[in-house]
């Protein structure tokens, strides 16, 4: 019964006062897809743009990492 009282504590504290409850994790650059990689791969491939000029083609490709001819 203590263990509910406490969890309804803390949620009602929450909703009062969100910045005592939780901790704020900033994930490193280096970590796939958090939206510090997404923003400078975003402004890597701008500065690519900006060096050589638009694209002429666009192409992406799915496939099986084991097939014979990739390994």
């Amino acid at each position: 019964m203590t263990y509910k009282k406490g969890l309804v504590d803390v949620i009602s504290d929450g909703e009062m006062q969100g910045s005592k409850v939780g901790k704020r994790i900033v994930l490193p650059r280096s970590f796939p897809g958090c939206d510090r990689d997404m923003q400078q791969r975003f402004l890597n491939a701008m500065a690519i743009v900006q060096r050589f000029g638009k694209p002429d083609y666009f192409i992406t490709m799915t496939c099986n990492l084991y097939w014979e001819e990739i390994t």
